[in-house]
């Protein structure tokens, strides 16, 4: 009985909006421009650190936030690095970011979970 009052509770949180972030979306947020345009703004925007200069170190991490109703990024974590070093600038790059198009649940924006894999090296 006390797991249908949860299900119920967690229905009418989806239902309204509050804080309710969907892992699971009819169609994922997006990038404007594509994946492609991902690309470009994080080649313009990431300073790789000196030690990764110099040291010629390919990478890649991988981080995840959350993309609101509204298109704004929130709640950006590193899930997995293989050079520290390259964390911090990464995590600012990514708080920059434009205003992406929202993921989709039933036809309406909504707060969803998106994970991207980051590569870095020295073309």
């Amino acid at each position: 009985m006390a797991e249908d009052k949860a299900a119920v509770k967690k229905v009418a949180l989806a239902e309204e909006g509050e804080g309710v972030v969907c892992s699971m979306v009819d169609q994922k947020p997006s990038f404007p421009g594509g994946q492609e345009s991902l690309d470009k703004f994080l080649e313009r925007n990431l300073r790789k650190p000196e030690t990764v200069r110099e040291n010629n170190i390919r990478g890649r991490v991988v981080c995840q936030f959350t993309v609101n109703e509204n298109g704004s990024v929130t709640d950006i974590e590193i899930v997995r690095s293989n050079y520290p070093a390259m964390n911090d600038e990464i995590l600012r790059v990514l708080q920059y970011m434009p205003r992406w198009e929202p993921g989709q649940k039933d036809g309406k924006p909504v707060a969803s979970l998106y994970t991207a894999t980051m590569n870095y090296y020295l073309p």
